[in-house]
């Protein structure tokens, strides 16, 4: 699957488009905040909403506060652009 890598904030454009995020976790998912992880690009200016598939949220994935990540999915619009995260194969650790 094709994925464009960004580094800017999601545009009305990219929606239904699969797009690729690098950045470190600045909130975790919980069913408090209805699964949506927040990722902050490297230099700290970009935040990217993540949206976690309430299968995938389930599973309590192994994703903590400053772990660095690296997201494909596609952007949609839901309450805000926001790339939806449907299995785990779409989520990288990085070191």
């Amino acid at each position: 699957i094709y994925a464009e890598s960004i580094n800017r904030p999601f545009e009305g454009t990219d929606q239904g488009k699969v797009m690729r995020v690098t950045g470190f976790v600045s909130q975790e998912a919980t069913n408090n905040n209805f699964n949506e992880m927040r990722l902050q690009s490297e230099d700290g200016s970009i935040t990217w909403i993540i949206s976690l598939d309430r299968e995938v949220g389930q599973r309590n994935p192994d994703w903590k506060l400053g772990d660095k990540l690296q997201i494909t999915g596609p952007v949609l619009n839901s309450f805000g652009l926001k790339i939806i995260v449907m299995s785990y194969g779409q989520v990288e650790k990085l070191d």
